[in-house]
């Protein structure tokens, strides 16, 4: 958001400088500016598999920290049901006579529980580790962040490893996954392409 005030420059003035250098970095951003180690790309081959041809829909769902670190913010206010209905949505909007499977995250703990509902195990891929928010503690007895290796992980599958993107349009991880994915295929969890 700052460097929208570089370009008030009268050298640099112009949005579509602006837009273009913007989404240049972020189609760089696990390219050339966060490139995974070997443990993390050990990690994410694991999950995802090496096969290149996989067909991966990643859905990234944002519940509200009251689910994660116990804050009063909330933006589901039923989350199993709301999450259910979102997956079947998604689901129903997948080719029938197209196989593929379905890498979820979210800061909700119950998400992948919801999951085996709509879809059978095999196609589900979860990293099952610490939901991490992070500016926010997930340790509330030091009141420090646990880490970020399951942010990091799960954010490069979103946007490295998809064929198709639902994000949380309302919440910056997903857009972050949306601006640095390789293809163009994001949409909200509704299924409307977002620009």
């Amino acid at each position: 958001d700052i460097s929208q005030y570089l370009y008030e420059n009268k050298s640099f003035k112009s949005k579509e400088l602006h837009y273009d250098g913007i989404i240049t970095e972020y189609k760089q951003l696990y390219t050339d500016t966060l490139k995974p180690t070997q443990k993390s790309l050990d990690i994410i081959n694991s999950l995802v598999g090496t096969n290149t041809t996989t067909n991966i829909i990643g859905i990234q769902i944002r519940t509200g920290d009251k689910y994660m670190t116990g804050s009063d913010h909330q933006i589901f206010d039923d989350p199993e049901t709301q999450i259910y209905e979102l997956f079947l949505l998604i689901k129903s909007q997948q080719p029938s006579q197209q196989s593929y499977r379905v890498f979820i995250t979210s800061d909700y703990v119950g998400c992948y529980a919801i999951a085996t509902k709509v879809w059978n195990s095999g196609q589900i891929i979860y990293y099952d580790e610490v939901i991490e928010h992070i500016d926010k503690p997930t340790d509330k007895n030091n009141n420090i962040p646990t880490g970020i290796a399951k942010m990091y992980i799960d954010n490069y599958i979103l946007s490295q490893c998809t064929s198709r993107l639902y994000i949380s349009d309302y919440s910056n991880y997903g857009r972050i996954a949306g601006l640095s994915c390789k293809h163009g295929d994001v949409y909200d969890l509704y299924g409307t392409r977002v620009n």
